[in-house]
């Protein structure tokens, strides 16, 4: 289902910089950054990870569960191309631990795929339809995708659109990505590598990445 979302204008507060969950610290990615009471637009434009945990906890694991199973993540997007892995997200048919709900809400503690984020992404600019992708070389006969699915409505993917286009300004987490003569938006990732050695994600190693249109 579409299901309701907070609005774009709701305040959370973002604890001034980190908050502990089961004996856990969680922390904003830039330890400068301490945030009292901001908009989840101003979530996006910073990319609080604080508030963003906060709000998967307010949600609760059902309705985030959902939502993330609903923009396809943890299966095969059907482009065709062989190897495509699926992805992992944590089972829904057991209770997450409280810290599990809060560091999924903030991207960790899951495997996306790149043509997985490409098509969750794309429901956004295109009003709120999530659509399969297709190989467009040497297509089989008769391979057509099936009818977009409506995930989000068209006012809740142009409100995140326009959150999104905070992100390149002066103030937002990615400000290189803006291009003169053009209206960009977008989201920029960070996201902790596991360590090969301990097995457990490094304190010092990182993938930086950018998502935009």
């Amino acid at each position: 289902g579409v299901g309701v979302l907070p609005e774009l204008t709701d305040r959370i507060f973002g604890e001034n910089g980190s908050i502990r969950i089961q004996g856990r610290r969680i922390s904003e990615s830039e330890t400068h950054e301490k945030f009292s009471w901001i908009t989840l637009k101003k979530m996006i434009q910073v990319s609080s990870n604080v508030v963003a945990a906060k709000l998967a906890m307010k949600l609760g694991q059902a309705k985030f569960s959902a939502g993330l199973r609903n923009f396809g993540f943890g299966s095969k997007t059907g482009v065709g191309f062989p190897g495509e892995l699926s992805g992992w997200l944590p089972s829904s048919k057991r209770p997450w631990q409280p810290l599990t709900l809060a560091t999924v809400g903030f991207g960790q503690g899951i495997m996306v795929t790149p043509i997985q984020m490409v098509r969750s992404y794309s429901a956004f600019v295109n009003g709120g339809y999530l659509v399969e992708p297709r190989l467009l070389t040497n297509p089989a006969p008769g391979d057509e995708p099936p009818a977009p699915r409506r995930v989000i409505t068209p006012e809740i993917a142009n409100s995140v659109v326009e959150a999104m286009k905070t992100v390149v300004g002066e103030n937002g987490t990615g400000k290189k990505a803006g291009l003169d003569g053009y209206v960009v938006a977008g989201k920029t990732g960070t996201a902790q590598t596991v360590d090969p050695r301990t097995k457990r994600y490094s304190s010092s190693r990182y993938i930086s990445s950018f998502i935009g249109f």
